[in-house]
C-alpha cells in the first residue's frame, strides 16, 4: 500500500485528475510508523484491522470507519486474511467551502465511527465508501464530479456524528499543538526538499514562527523525532535515491551530495536505519 516512504513520510501517488487515491486492499503485511499530508480513511470489509495512533490501539471491525488526520503518526497491523478500503485525499480539495477550510485538523488526531456512533452514520458512510470505490474504478466521464460530491457528503456526516472521541483525544484537541498541524506539515516538507543544505534549528524555528525552544518541543511532539534526527532521515532517503541512480558515484560522493560532512556518520546512520551498508543497499537494488 505504501508506494513511497521517505523516512516516516508517505508520498502518495495521486490520480492525475484529482488529489485522491483509493485502494481495495487485501495485503496481509504490516505498515511501519508513518504520516502523510492527506486525510486517510480506513474501512475494513472482511476481518479486523488494527491501527495504532500515538498511544491508542484501535481494533477496526468490518464496517467501522476511521479518519486519520494529516501529519499524525500511525502504524497498521494486518491479519493474515482480510479486505478493506483505504482512501486518501488532500484537504485543499475542499478548502474553498465554508466550514471545511480547517479540514486538515477537523478530525485531529483521528475520529472513529462504529455501531456506538449511531447505526445510521456508520451504514451511510459504508454505502458512500462503496460508491466512491465504484466511481473511482469506472471510466465514467463524470466520475470525478461524482466522487467530489460523495466525499463532501461523507465529510458532512462524519463531522455531525463525531461524538465518540476518547477523553484523552478530546484533551489533545484542546492543546496549542493541535492548531499547528498544517504548520508542521509545511516544516517537514521544507526539510525534505532542502535536506542536502545546512539547515539549522534557528532557521526552522523562524519559518514556524516559534522560539527555538518551543519549536524543538513541538516538532518532537509532532514527528516523534528531534529536528536533527528527522533531517538526517531525510538525507538518508535522498542518499538511497542517489545510490540507485548515480551508479558510478562513489560512496563518498553520495555522502557529500546528501548533506553529510562525515563519511563515518553517513555509514553509521545509513546502516542503523536500513540494516545494511550503502554499498550493500546499492548491490541489492542492482540485483533487483
Amino acid at each position: 500500500m505504501i508506494e513511497i516512504l521517505d523516512g516516516i513520510r508517505e508520498t502518495i501517488i495521486y490520480d492525475e485528475n484529482m488529489p485522491i487515491r483509493f485502494y481495495f486492499n487485501a495485503d496481509y503485511e504490516n505498515y511501519p510508523i508513518h504520516w502523510q499530508p492527506a486525510i486517510e480513511v480506513i474501512m475494513p470489509i472482511e476481518s479486523i484491522y488494527t491501527v495504532k495512533i500515538e498511544e491508542n490501539t484501535i481494533i477496526l471491525n468490518p464496517g467501522d470507519v476511521l479518519f486519520i488526520s494529516p501529519g499524525v503518526l500511525h502504524e497498521i497491523f494486518a491479519p493474515n486474511k482480510g479486505k478493506r478500503y483505504i482512501f486518501l485525499f488532500e484537504p485543499p480539495l475542499f478548502s474553498t467551502i465554508k466550514g471545511l477550510d480547517s479540514l486538515a485538523s477537523m478530525f485531529y488526531p483521528y475520529a472513529l465511527y462504529t455501531k456506538e456512533s449511531g447505526e445510521y452514520a456508520k451504514e451511510k458512510m459504508n454505502r458512500l465508501m462503496d460508491s466512491i470505490y465504484l466511481e473511482y474504478s469506472s471510466n465514467s466521464i463524470l466520475k470525478y464530479a461524482s466522487i467530489y460530491s460523495l466525499i463532501l457528503e461523507m465529510l458532512v456526516i462524519a463531522e455531525r456524528n463525531k461524538t465518540n472521541l476518547p477523553i484523552d483525544i478530546v484533551n489533545i484537541k484542546n492543546t496549542r499543538a493541535h492548531k499547528y498541524v498544517s504548520k508542521f506539515l509545511e516544516i517537514c516538507n521544507y526539510i525534505d526538499e532542502h535536506c542536502t543544505e545546512n539547515i539549522g534549528v534557528g532557521e526552522l524555528a523562524k519559518l514556524s514562527g516559534f522560539s527555538e525552544s518551543h519549536f524543538i518541543r513541538l516538532f518532537k511532539q509532532f514527528t516523534n523525532y528531534s529536528y536533527y534526527d528527522y533531517l538526517n532521515r531525510s538525507r538518508i532517503t535522498y542518499a538511497k535515491k542517489l545510490l540507485t541512480t548515480l551508479t558510478d558515484a562513489t560512496i563518498v560522493d553520495i555522502s557529500m551530495q546528501s548533506g553529510f560532512g562525515s563519511l563515518a556518520t553517513f555509514n553509521r546512520l545509513f546502516k542503523s536505519i536500513n540494516k545494511c551498508t550503502p554499498t550493500q543497499y546499492r548491490n541489492l537494488q542492482q540485483e533487483k
